[in-house]
């Protein structure tokens, strides 16, 4: 069963503080590919990995992060895969 999140709204840009902005904008860029992203992140922010998750948690829940995970680009990993399913009406 698919739930629709309800997102509130975020608030205005000039409410965030100095490390969810660059947070916010080192994110929009793609994760490192290694073991520990969060902490490559929290090193180049001067921070923690603790504190980069906990405020990657924050700005999700004010609704200025969607979602946390991994986009595939098949054009770029040059594979795809196309699946269909046979839903019965409810």
């Amino acid at each position: 069963m698919h739930r629709q999140r309800e997102l509130s709204p975020p608030q205005s840009a000039g409410e965030l503080g100095w490390l969810e902005q660059h947070l916010l904008n080192d994110f929009q860029h793609g994760l490192p590919l290694v073991p520990r992203p969060f902490q490559v992140l929290a090193e180049k922010l001067g921070t923690t990995e603790q504190i980069v998750i906990e405020t990657l948690a924050r700005l999700q829940q004010r609704g200025y992060v969607s979602r946390v995970g991994a986009v595939f680009r098949a054009n770029t990993i040059g594979a795809s895969t196309l699946a269909a399913m046979a839903v019965p009406a409810a």
